[in-house]
């Protein structure tokens, strides 16, 4: 059938723009004003400082704008650096916490193909490479420059916060510190899971990306796993220092958990992972974490590692092991710290069963579940990761609970509390009527009143089956094995709660305002179809709960709960 407009809208929204002002008052694609912008910030500096303007030549030619903030005085000075896609100026809050230092230069920049820079549609989108080239050379040519001492800082939060990625992966020597704050140095944390394409997707649309492809489902390229290659293979500057703060509801939160795991031997990285959600909210439904600002350990400040070489101790990531906000006896609510990543953990398997638990081996007998999955008609999602625009984080899952296209598991009460810090797994053996169709996994914590917090969660297409390179029709008799990566998370849950698991095959959150936004594409059920004029399929879809077929879910069990 054809679905009208409604559904149109429903998988081609925009979406992921950062958090920073600019955003908020839509000048995403506007020079915020740069006569008006330099004076305020000039008024943070001592009397004397000058500001100037420069197109930086990249190696390829391209001329990237940027303006100079100078102190008074002869110099040299350490240098602040930072650089973005939504206008330089939307960075002027660094840039006056520069001037009030009083002896830092300030350096903004748009990056290649936004605000004043050239080059737009010359670099390659998904990879972020050529960003990591530009910020070499431009660092290059701040570091030769008279008025620099040979020590520079990146720093950015959000989609501004990829310079600070990038510029530490560079290896560039002049780099002494980078700080980027809920933020990733590769768009694949943001536009894709398992190759789903995520309502996030749509950010793309800042480095030119034509996000509206025709085709419908869009086939985003496998690109996590070569995003893990990559980040092994970078050699940053031993010397040099990576500040990360995330959050494990954050829309990129596995962003800094990978590069910890990738280079904290290689140089120095810290990274803060809090409860919270994209752009350093914390509370959830106006409930606090407890302790949340007892945070132990300090992760050194910008400023100083700046402005002369310390010894820092080892890398660590200093994470807040959640247990239950609203329980003052619950056990977690605290702050853990690492100098490995992932912790000692043991995986272990829940098993879905056809009477609808959950529990710890598989079936014994041959069988199924089936539901029905309709296009026209996504299941709402509450909470996650999905966003920044409207409250993230573990919300009660509980609406979902009369859809007839969501299937729920259960495990009995535990009888011990059971501690997960680490990546959350799924293994689906599935079956459908469509030839190409998606499932969604939703892990929950179940507590003795019946609120269901959302734990993690995510998405893969049947077409996979057989790997992210594969391109499987399904077969109405096949039985095809779905392998997903949920990300991680760290969790306490208690003794009497039980675990559950959701599966459905949409999630559109259900609170955007008039045009609803979905956390990954809602897929039509078909192989492929227009986007202007989309043709979907209402869809049976099979999960198999049997010894030949043990669809399960897999958690970092950590021993001891340390």
């Amino acid at each position: 059938m054809k679905l009208p407009h409604t559904f149109y809208v429903l998988i081609g929204l925009s979406f992921f723009l950062s958090i920073l002002p600019a955003q908020q008052a839509g000048r995403e694609w506007e020079e915020t004003g740069s006569d008006k912008e330099i004076g305020p910030i000039l008024e943070s500096f001592p009397d004397g400082a000058i500001h100037r303007f420069e197109m930086l030549p990249d190696r390829d030619g391209t001329q990237l704008a940027t303006t100079i903030f100078l102190p008074p005085g002869e110099g040299p000075w350490p240098v602040v650096f930072c650089k973005g896609f939504y206008g330089r100026f939307t960075m002027k809050g660094y840039a006056k916490s520069a001037g009030k230092d009083g002896q830092v230069v300030f350096v903004m920049q748009d990056a290649r193909g936004t605000g004043d820079s050239e080059g737009k549609g010359t670099y390659d989108s998904e990879s972020f490479a050529i960003h990591q080239q530009d910020l070499d050379d431009s660092l290059k040519w701040v570091s030769k420059q008279a008025w620099c001492n040979g020590r520079i800082g990146v720093r950015g939060g959000s989609g501004n916060g990829v310079a600070a990625f990038q510029a530490f992966l560079s290896g560039n020597p002049a780099l002494k510190v980078a700080d980027g704050g809920n933020s990733s140095g590769f768009s694949s944390y943001w536009m894709e899971q398992n190759r789903v394409r995520r309502g996030l997707y749509d950010w793309m649309k800042n480095n030119g990306l034509d996000i509206q492809k025709n085709e419908l489902p869009t086939r985003v390229p496998a690109m996590y796993p070569e995003v893990l290659n990559r980040l092994s293979e970078q050699k940053p500057n031993p010397a040099s220092t990576m500040i990360v703060n995330a959050a494990w509801h954050d829309i990129v939160s596995e962003s800094a958990l990978d590069l910890f795991a990738a280079q904290s031997e290689n140089a120095q990285i810290y990274v803060t992972v809090s409860p919270g959600w994209h752009g350093g909210q914390t509370q959830i439904q106006k409930q606090a974490w407890p302790n949340l600002w007892n945070r132990g350990i300090s992760v050194p400040k910008f400023s100083d590692l700046l402005k002369k070489d310390l010894k820092p101790e080892p890398s660590f990531i200093r994470y807040y092991l959640m247990g239950d906000p609203t329980d003052p006896d619950s056990l977690g609510n605290e702050w853990k710290i690492t100098r490995e990543w992932p912790v000692p953990y043991s995986p272990t398997s829940f098993y879905l069963h056809g009477d609808g638990s959950l529990q710890p081996s598989p079936s014994q007998k041959e069988g199924f579940l089936s539901y029905v999955y309709d296009p026209a008609d996504p299941a709402p999602a509450y909470g996650g990761n999905g966003s920044y625009r409207i409250q993230m984080g573990p919300l009660d899952q509980r609406p979902l609970s009369d859809r007839k296209d969501v299937l729920r598991f259960v495990s009995e009460p535990l009888s011990q509390p059971l501690t997960l810090v680490g990546k959350f797994s799924a293994d689906l053996y599935m079956s459908t009527d469509a030839p190409d169709t998606m499932f969604v996994v939703k892990v929950i914590d179940i507590h003795p009143d019946g609120t269901e917090t959302w734990l993690r969660e995510s998405a893969a297409m049947g077409r996979y089956a057989e790997g992210l390179d594969g391109k499987t029709s399904l077969k109405p008799d096949g039985v095809y094995h779905l392998k997903l990566d949920l990300w991680s998370t760290a969790k306490v849950i208690n003794a009497g709660h039980r675990l559950g698991v959701l599966i459905t095959s949409s999630a559109v959150l259900d609170k955007e305002g008039p045009r609803p936004q979905p956390v990954f594409e809602v897929h039509p059920n078909v192989w492929t179809t227009s986007r202007k004029n989309p043709e979907i399929k209402a869809a049976t879809q099979r999960i198999w709960l049997s010894p030949e077929y043990p669809s399960s879910i897999t958690l970092p069990v950590v021993i001891g709960g340390k």
